[in-house]
């Protein structure tokens, strides 16, 4: 069993972040500057940490998708994870709002989940479709939370929801295939 850990690399004067579960170079040099990798393993062993974003207030967020949990490890290195409602949801994807929410895709939960930076209870939004299931998510500059699905037919959509939890998506017209990533442009999409 491989513990599961993320590494944190100090370069210049801010930490870099990175999930991993494989035994890390102690020190190297990244474009002609030496850093230093420690490596934080997560509290939950085989966790399995697969999403990752920075909070407002430069807290890391990151699911745990093996231990169905979303965790929060503070700027000194504190872990605190936070156990999804879903039972055996897979979150992956996560990103962060101004408003200061975390919100994650739950691959299996067929759900998108939402928490405060400051914790507290998760809110959980099915997204609608028979079988849908969400594949990524991102921020725009607007602070629109987007996300990518696929439903059982194979085909994939596009959407938002809204900080109420209001879902709105867009038929991509692409069938027999999965959007698997989404990030925001430097212009905002409107709908």
């Amino acid at each position: 069993m491989t513990p599961s850990k993320i590494l944190r690399l100090t370069a210049w004067t801010f930490p870099v972040v990175l999930v991993c579960g494989g035994a890390p170079r102690e020190r190297g040099i990244l474009a002609n500057t030496l850093f230093n990798i420690t490596e934080l393993p997560v509290p939950t062993p085989s966790a399995t940490p697969t999403g990752i974003t920075s909070a407002a207030d430069g807290s890391v967020w990151l699911t745990e998708t093996t231990a169905n949990k979303v965790t929060q490890m503070t700027t000194t290195g504190v872990f605190t994870e936070h156990a999804i409602p879903t039972a055996a949801s897979a979150p992956q994807w996560i990103t962060t709002s101004p408003d200061g929410f975390v919100w994650f895709t739950e691959r299996y939960g067929r759900k998108i989940g939402r928490i405060s930076e400051t914790g507290g209870a998760i809110a959980e939004f099915a997204v609608p479709g028979t079988g849908a299931y969400p594949t990524a998510i991102a921020t725009d500059a607007a602070g629109r939370i987007w996300f990518a699905s696929e439903d059982s037919a194979a085909t994939a959509r596009i959407g938002w929801i809204s900080p109420a939890g209001v879902i709105t998506e867009l038929a991509t017209g692409a069938t027999r295939t999965a959007i698997t990533g989404i990030a925001a442009g430097p212009t905002e999409i409107s709908g």
